[in-house]
């Protein structure tokens, strides 16, 4: 390995051992910090050449300010230079950041590199006072790492106090001024010459060394004004053609930080532009940066800044509006080719370009979405009403304002302005841009709890996809496989999982065709709504085509790979193993707050307290959650109706079945509202009832409406309930067709990979289940897995394993709240106005409900079923 990425050494470079060996330093941090025009690239450059250490160079702009855009510039540079395997957490890193913690994944990735590696950060006054913050730590962490960086400006790095946690070198400008022989080589005469005694006066800085060099008249004044005005006169040379080519063609160079031969030749329209980049490089202007011997080949050329600031300033002043306009405008198409999209999108704002800035946002929408907090504050001054026009900005502005916690109401905005915007361009646009906008709409209304309109558009966004052309699909480009994950989880929260299953399909397939990321988050959405359906062995098939293939970072415990660990806790559960699932889910744990796949992680978390034995954690859990939710504005009728069902089945569990009865009667019929009501007719010993609701299902109730999982449940259901009836009835009534509903659930949950449904059926009925299939006549007629099933689902016991909450008449619960103030016969016939004997009959009915002998042990009883007056009120 060597030191990659280093700018070449503009001609005439003197050397300063001096500096070179201030900067061999051994601290892990050494800080050039000096103004602009005092050779601090020059002399980190000078070093960088002549070291044995290995590292990469980071030339810094605006754009890398936060943590995300700076760890993305290290790791492409890392990348560019061949030393990140395709198994490093930064292979790709700009997925990653989507979710990933920029430190932890930068940590993770310079471990793997492995070695003492240097980075240099020229320039970094762009940084945020955060993102130096993350870097310090970094150099705390990891031994191996050292940084040299510089900077105009005072910032973290200066600090002082610094020195009290970590080694710092630091480099300033008297360090960096030149000596009376480093200014006499540079001027090219002795250290007696006048011209060095007015360089020395000035500043003794490299800078103004060289335009003192480039004047041939030592007369000339070296006030600041004067020198500004040498610098400019570069561009008014008027004394030949060349001269007067070579400042209109700095003019329009000047415009972009950085520049490659092809552009600059098509920008000037100068067919030489190489030689004249050479030769603004021999005059001291700037300097040719290396190209990566692992990307592109192409290097650029950046123009000094203390040159290109008064450069530009002479160009704005001295161009035409519309000729500036036409170049930068030029400029920001150039960025967007080459996938900078920010600064493409810096010019596009500026100019208020809409059109362009719509453009950058579709092509790069997965780099605007990674630097979601710089698109926030460029459009921090577009006005609303702007916005409104710009669905596909409002969109990306809304998912940057919604992953903030703090920020969901300026989401909500950003998503009504989408919403807006869709509907008002789409009918004028052609097929794909109408299938983007339908999605946009589809997106902004799920996420805003819009149910209805949010499926209407997916509905029609997913018809669209359907009938449209090649050649219009291609108009898609890297969006397509987005636009199905989005329509695709639409519907399946609106309960169309086999229509949801057909797009996350399509992404995954689109996205291998075109060498796409968004097809990963597609396979983790199918395993995900396979396994909420119950059709674990295809998730589990899904799951294993996920493992093979190589994720960004942090995808997959991430949003990206969240219904991936849904699968994965689906399957523990399956299996019998609430600590395990727990454990996939906590890996989402940070994400929980603002992921929208929320209420699904709800009902796994009901679903694991109950097979642990613990409905009350089950209750408090749920009801934090919607609490949560409901605060954050993200709760929609679809989502409500599915908790009603978990919170039905929690309050079952814990002995309520009353509330779960109320719950379940506020649900429009469904098959999944009947199994639920079936489940607590068993629960109370109503079998009847029981069979009613759980017999009679025709086709109609298919496929979506009766997912695997529903259907075992009611085929466990239904078995537990002929086994209850065939072991009340007299040994000569006793039929056989016990077996064979006890034979069909044990197929089907083979078939499936399911155990749940028998986890989740009444334990009276389980141990009639077991009793049956375990009876002289049924020898042999069952495999040891299901019997196996159906002793862990008795002793677990999670439906009637603790008792039934006590059905209290309004009478009874006046008692029950009288007892609660007064101990004597006597005073609670007073307070009730009542006789005494009225009383001790209550209170004799009242203790044979609650099971209990005395005054202390009923109070004991209410309170922990919390009955009272106001209570039975709220259920």
């Amino acid at each position: 390995m060597s030191f990659f990425g280093v700018p070449r050494l503009p001609p005439g470079i003197i050397a300063r051992p001096r500096l070179l060996t201030a900067l061999d330093s051994a601290a892990p941090l050494t800080v050039l910090h000096a103004p602009a025009g005092y050779g601090k690239t020059v002399a980190l450059a000078q070093w960088a050449t002549t070291t044995d250490e290995d590292g990469v160079w980071l030339r810094l702009r605006e754009e890398s300010a936060a943590p995300a855009r700076f760890v993305s510039l290290v790791a492409h540079a890392l990348d560019d230079f061949g030393l990140i395997d395709e198994r490093n957490p930064l292979a790709y890193a700009d997925a990653s950041l989507m979710v990933a913690d920029p430190w932890e994944l930068l940590e993770r990735g310079l471990r793997r590199i492995g070695g003492r590696l240097t980075i240099v950060i020229d320039q970094s006054e762009y940084l945020d006072e955060k993102t130096i913050r993350g870097i310090l730590r970094l150099l705390a962490d990891l031994p191996q790492l050292s940084v040299k960086t510089s900077t105009r400006t005072s910032n973290a790095f200066t600090e002082s106090g610094l020195a009290l946690s970590i080694a710092v070198t630091r480099i300033g400008p008297t360090d960096l001024e030149l000596t009376i022989a480093e200014t006499a080589a540079v001027l090219g005469v002795t250290e007696r010459s006048e011209r060095v005694r007015q360089v020395l006066e000035f500043g003794a800085t490299p800078a103004v060394a060289r335009v003192v060099a480039l004047d041939a008249d030592p007369r000339t004044e070296n006030s600041s004004a004067a020198i500004e005005a040498r610098i400019e006169s570069l561009l008014r040379l008027h004394d030949s053609a060349v001269d007067s080519r070579f400042g209109a063609f700095m003019q329009r160079i000047a415009l972009t930080d950085a520049i490659d031969t092809d552009f600059a030749v098509e920008l000037t329209g100068e067919p030489d532009a190489a030689a004249l980049l050479d030769r603004a490089e021999r005059e001291g202007l700037g300097i040719w940066n290396a190209a990566s011997p692992h990307a592109s080949g192409i290097r650029s050329f950046e123009l000094s800044p203390v040159f290109r600031r008064i450069i530009v300033r002479y160009t704005r002043r001295e161009l035409q509006p519309a000729t500036l306009r036409e170049l930068e405008l030029r400029i920001a198409g150039w960025h967007l080719a080459a996938r900078r999209p920010f600064p493409a999108m810096r010019i596009a704002v500026a100019w208020k370009d809409w059109d362009l800035a719509t453009d950058i946002v579709r092509e790069s929408w997965n780099e605007i979405i990674g630097g979601r907090s710089g698109l926030g504050l460029l459009f921090a001054d577009v006005p609303l009403m702007t916005l409104r026009n710009l669905p596909l900005i409002s969109i990306v502005l809304a998912i940057s304002a919604n992953a903030n916690g703090n920020q969901r109401l300026r989401a909500l905005e950003y998503f009504a302005l989408a919403v807006y915007g869709a509907r008002r361009q789409r009918s004028r646009s052609r097929p794909a841009d109408r299938a983007l906008l339908l999605t946009i709409e589809s997106a902004a209304n799920r996420v805003s709890g819009r149910a209805a309109p949010a499926l209407t558009a997916a509905v029609a966004g997913l018809d669209l996809m359907r009938t449209m052309g090649p050649a219009e699909r291609d108009l898609l480009g890297r969006n397509e496989p987005t636009l199905y994950n989005q329509l695709g989880t639409t519907l399946l929260y609106a309960g169309r999982s086999a229509d949801a299953l057909e797009c996350f399909r399509a992404s995954t397939a689109v996205s291998d065709a075109k060498g796409l990321l968004a097809g990963l988050q597609g396979l983790a959405l199918q395993a995900g709504t396979l396994a909420v359906r119950g059709d674990m062995p295809e998730a589990t098939t899904v799951l294993a085509d996920a493992g093979t293939r190589v994720w960004p970072d942090s995808w997959v415990d991430g949003y990206p790979g969240s219904l991936a660990v849904v699968a994965r806790a689906y399957l523990t559960l399956e299996q019998g193993n609430p600590d395990a699932a727990a454990q996939h889910l906590a890996t989402l744990e940070r994400h929980r707050s603002t992921i929208e796949h929320w209420a699904v992680l709800a009902d796994l978390d009901a679903l694991i307290a109950l097979l642990k034995g613990t409905p009350e954690t089950a209750q408090v859990h749920l009801d934090t959650t919607l609490r949560d939710q409901k605060a954050r504005h993200a709760v929609h009728s679809d989502m409500i109706a599915e908790l009603r069902y978990t919170s039905a089945l929690v309050k079952l569990a814990g002995g309520n079945v009353t509330a779960a009865e109320d719950l379940l009667a506020k649900a429009p019929d469904s098959p999944r509202r009947r199994v639920g009501r079936a489940r607590v007719a068993l629960a109370r010993g109503d079998l009847e009832r029981a069979m009613q609701l759980l017999t009679g299902w025709g086709d109609e109730d298919a496929d979506d409406a009766v997912s695997s999982r529903v259907r075992g449940e009611q085929l466990a259901l239904l078995a537990g309930a002929i086994s209850l009836a065939q072991a009340s009835a007299p040994r000569s009534e006793r039929a056989d067709h016990v077996h064979v509903a006890l034979r069909r659930l044990a197929a089907f949950l083979q078939d499936r990979g399911l155990t749940l449904p028998v986890m989740l059926t009444p334990i009276a009925a389980v141990d009639a289940m077991l009793n049956a299939a375990m009876s002289s006549t049924a020898a042999g007629s069952y495999d040891d897995d299901f019997i196996d099933l159906l002793r862990r689902a008795r002793d677990t016991g999670v439906i009637g394993g603790r008792g039934v909450r006590p059905r209290l008449t309004e009478r009874e619960l006046a008692v029950a709240a009288t007892l609660a103030h007064h101990s004597s016969l006597d005073d609670i016939a007073a307070a009730m106005s009542v006789s005494r004997n009225t009383v001790k009959s209550q209170l004799r009915a009242l203790y044979r409900k609650l099971e209990v002998g005395s005054r202390d042990e009923a109070l004991s009883v209410l309170a922990a079923w919390e009955l009272s007056p106001s209570a039975h009120d709220l259920r």
